[in-house]
């Protein structure tokens, strides 16, 4: 985008979601989007984090399934029961 155009971009989103009533930390997370440079993306560095952060996401919610204390649980089941449903 030309750097004069995403200033009205930006000022015209706020206002599309500023009059869909929403809380003002949706606001927030539609500016951040829009300043996004989609780019960056394409680093090797950026897409090893993302790898790494998301394994640990899921390791990490399949120690939750370690908790269940119950007979007859599964603990497996309990662990991708808390992954979202992709």
């Amino acid at each position: 985008m030309s750097g004069n155009r995403q200033p009205r971009l930006k000022q015209a989103l706020v206002r599309r979601v500023g009059s869909a009533k929403l809380p003002h930390f949706q606001i927030f997370f539609v500016l951040m989007g829009v300043q996004v440079r989609l780019e960056t993306f394409a680093q090797l560095s950026v897409l090893g984090t993302a790898a790494g952060l998301t394994i640990a996401a899921i390791a990490g919610k399949q120690v939750c399934g370690f908790g269940v204390l119950e007979r007859g649980v599964s603990k497996l089941t309990v662990g991708i029961g808390n992954d979202p449903p992709w």
